[in-house]
C-alpha cells in the first residue's frame, strides 16, 4: 500500500463531500497547491543549476585536497576554489543531486 500525498487526499475530500461549495473551496485549494508545488521544482532546478556553475568556475584551479584551516598565503585561490567546490558539493547533496 502506498502512502498518499496531500493532494489526492484534498481530491478525495472534494469527492466524498456532499456540500457543492465545499468541492470547490477544495479544488480550489488543490489548483494553488500544483501551482506551488511546481514553482518549488522550477527553484529547485534554477538552484541545482546555479550551483552547478559556480562549481564549474571553481573547478577551474582549486586544490582538492587543500586544509580550509591553512592560513598560508600559499596558492590562496586555490585553496578557495577548493572550499567553493565542496560548499557546492554539500549544497548540491541535500537536493539529491549526485
Amino acid at each position: 500500500m502506498r502512502i498518499r500525498t496531500p493532494i489526492e487526499l484534498l481530491e478525495d475530500l472534494a469527492y466524498e463531500s456532499e456540500s457543492i461549495a465545499v468541492k470547490a473551496k477544495l479544488a480550489v485549494v488543490v489548483a494553488h497547491i500544483k501551482i506551488m508545488e511546481h514553482q518549488r521544482m522550477e527553484m529547485r532546478y534554477k538552484q541545482i543549476a546555479v550551483l552547478q556553475g559556480i562549481k564549474q568556475l571553481a573547478s577551474w584551479h582549486y586544490d582538492a585536497g587543500a586544509d580550509f584551516g591553512d592560513l598560508s598565503p600559499d596558492d590562496q585561490v586555490a585553496h578557495i576554489n577548493a572550499r567553493i567546490v565542496w560548499e557546492c558539493d554539500m549544497a548540491l547533496k541535500e537536493l539529491g543531486v549526485n
